[in-house]
């Protein structure tokens, strides 16, 4: 019941302040808690009974229960902290490799457009092959033919017998292109590179997804969730009945948990 009540609270703490806690991890991690807790509970039974039976002060039986409930309970909580820690340190490894990932993703982009900036630097003066000798010179425009002709744009054969020349066909051009482009003027053109990413400076802020849940809310949560457990287990009293009182499946709600302490306490001195 006590787990009913506080996993909320420890659920939606996390979810305030941005963490990646799921509502099965936080479920595993109290549940194993209340395992452990439960556990050596049971380890101190024996020690109980024998105290049970050997001592007949009612006041120490219940204090001495306490005792043990509580040391079993700090060692649960234990196991609580050390499992959110370690639940942090997964949360942080996924997050970091995410990072990496991006980095070297933004790296790859940043040599492409630094690549692609470099075909700007090339000289734009394009050599031009003379005229074939027979032709007129009104012609001579028509006839020239870039030397680059062959890797940038329409490749030409060698001339034939006859005197035609057979031209081979374009290949594709595929964006962004490996060399400059081949105007039909017999002037290059050089594809834009695009703007350089921004690198990364400072600190790397977190997601929201992607913080580790807060030691802090879990200390105040563990607190809280203390004072509840103790406060329903009184609410559910008797688990040892008194000696001096009938039989009772529960007692009427009264008082609370650390005042009936407080005064089993100076019973005993």
């Amino acid at each position: 019941m006590t787990l009913a009540i506080c996993l909320p609270t420890l659920y939606l703490f996390n979810l305030v302040f941005g963490a990646r806690l799921q509502v099965r991890q936080a479920l595993a991690l109290v549940m194993v808690t209340i395992t452990v807790t439960a556990v050596l509970s049971l380890a101190f039974a024996p020690i109980s009974l024998f105290f049970l039976l050997t001592a007949f002060s009612y006041s120490f039986y219940k204090i001495l229960n306490v005792a043990i409930l509580t040391m079993t309970a700090f060692v649960g909580l234990k196991f609580l902290t050390s499992g959110m820690h370690a639940l942090n340190a997964h949360t942080a490894t996924v997050a970091a490799a995410r990072r990496a990932e991006q980095e070297a993703r933004e790296a790859q982009e940043r040599a492409e457009a630094e690549a692609m900036a470099g075909l700007a630097n090339v000289s734009q003066d394009a050599p031009v092959s003379p005229a074939p000798a027979g032709t007129d010179a009104a012609d001579d425009d028509k006839a020239a033919v870039p030397a680059a002709s062959v890797s940038a744009g329409a490749a030409a054969s060698s001339p034939q017998a006859n005197g035609t020349v057979q031209i081979a066909a374009a290949p594709p051009v595929v964006y962004p292109p490996k060399q400059p482009l081949l105007l039909p003027d017999g002037r290059y053109a050089f594809p834009v590179a695009p703007p350089l990413p921004t690198p990364r400076t400072g600190a790397v802020t977190l997601a929201p997804g992607e913080r580790p849940a807060s030691m802090t809310l879990l200390h105040v949560w563990i607190l809280l969730f203390g004072f509840v457990g103790t406060q329903l287990a009184w609410t559910l009293r008797p688990f040892v009945g008194e000696p001096h009182e009938p039989f009772q499946v529960f007692r009427p709600i009264e008082g609370n948990f650390y005042v009936n302490i407080i005064h089993t306490i100076g019973e005993l001195f």
